[in-house]
């Protein structure tokens, strides 16, 4: 009896343990040439303007060096990033296009005919950035805080899932749809990086970002890096000497030259990223005034030209202490250029000798043209 008892008991147990068999249907997906990679996000580094949307990029000043011709360009490095959902590896690339704006080539302001206007700059290609998972969806998120990311609406629009199932379909689900396809090794981040000179213009440069796989590319994903407007000049003297002159003779006393590297022969620089024009302005130099015809007039004048006698847009004429007077001509980047300064002593007042006095140079900026029309 207590035989029977333990076999019903063992057949009890096998019966409890035993469940029928499931039939689980498996798919395998080849990926191969023409599998269309998807760039669901984008955006650039570093940027310089957090207080604003999208990436702001400060360029760096032109400087000088000691040796010929004196002039360094300097560049600030444009990092470009996209978040590219596929399973493989893909080629990605950042193609990146010129403002809107005209390109003018030297002091009278002559234009250079398909320059700029939008014309192509240079594709970067971006890498896999080698991150792990975690540190991919931080580099994400830490852009889309600071309100630099551009996303791909037009996939997203066709795609979208309640992906934190809340109810409601928005851009939330976008972010929880990136961050789970990174976590799950289905998107990766790509980045590049390539120069922005100081003499290229400033405006919004369009940056196009697809990816390939073999013959198929993804749709492109556009945003407008911006570049700041920096002002800048740099001279290479410090002192102007107009040497020996006589009264009542007008004499242009100093001449100078598009060589950065020689003081004595005054030129000037636009080493910033807009177009600008110079101002000047002088004191007496001690020369005072005198009475003419009831009136108290300068004893002393004095003209500056950009550029040569034969190359100069105009003169700028002005008396000690009047405001500042624009030298006319544009003072285009990259471009150094000659100064000429006249000076007509009508009186020395102490006669023979040296007087000494103060010139003040600033610029103002001459906006851009725009391509339209």
């Amino acid at each position: 009896m207590k035989q029977i008892l333990a076999i019903a008991l063992a057949l009890v147990m096998v019966a409890a343990f035993t469940v029928p068999a499931l039939a689980v249907t498996t798919e395998i997906e080849i990926v191969g040439d023409g599998v269309t990679p998807i760039v669901k996000a984008k955006w650039e580094t570093p940027d310089a303007d957090p207080a604003t949307p999208g990436t702001q990029v400060m360029p760096i000043a032109g400087s000088t060096s000691s040796t010929a011709p004196c002039t360094v360009m300097n560049d600030v490095t444009v990092f470009y990033h996209a978040i590219v959902a596929s399973r493989l590896p893909v080629d990605v690339y950042a193609d990146v296009f010129h403002p809107e704006v005209q390109k003018q080539e030297n002091i009278n302001g002559n234009i250079v005919p398909g320059e700029w206007c939008g014309s192509f700059k240079y594709q970067v290609t971006l890498l896999n950035a080698g991150l792990s998972n975690d540190e991919e969806v931080a580099a994400f998120m830490d852009a889309y805080n600071a309100d630099l990311v551009t996303l791909n609406w037009g996939y997203w629009n066709q795609s979208g899932y309640d992906c934190d199932m809340d109810g409601d379909i928005d851009e939330a689900d976008f972010i929880c749809d990136i961050v789970e396809e990174i976590n799950q090794g289905e998107a990766t981040l790509y980045t590049g990086f390539a120069p922005i000179s100081n003499h290229q213009p400033a405006g919004c440069y369009t940056v196009n970002v697809q990816a390939k796989n073999g013959t198929a590319w993804s749709d492109t994903v556009s945003n407008c890096l911006t570049v700041l407007e920096l002002k800048s000049f740099i001279l290479d003297f410090s002192s102007v000497n107009y040497g020996v002159v006589q009264e009542h003779q007008h004499i242009w006393a100093v001449s100078g030259d598009a060589n950065m590297c020689t003081p004595a022969k005054p030129t000037v620089w636009n080493n910033g990223n807009v177009y600008e024009q110079l101002r000047i302005s002088q004191d007496d130099a001690g020369f005072g005034k005198r009475l003419v015809n009831g009136q108290y007039v300068w004893n002393v004048h004095w003209d500056a030209r950009l550029g040569s006698e034969s190359t100069a847009v105009g003169v700028a004429t002005y008396d000690p202490n009047q405001p500042p007077t624009v030298i006319p001509g544009i003072l285009v980047m990259c471009t150094p250029t000659k100064l000429d300064f006249s000076i007509l002593v009508d009186k020395a007042p102490n006669g023979a000798g040296s007087y000494t006095g103060t010139m003040t140079i600033d610029s103002v900026l001459v906006p851009f043209q725009s391509c339209a029309g």
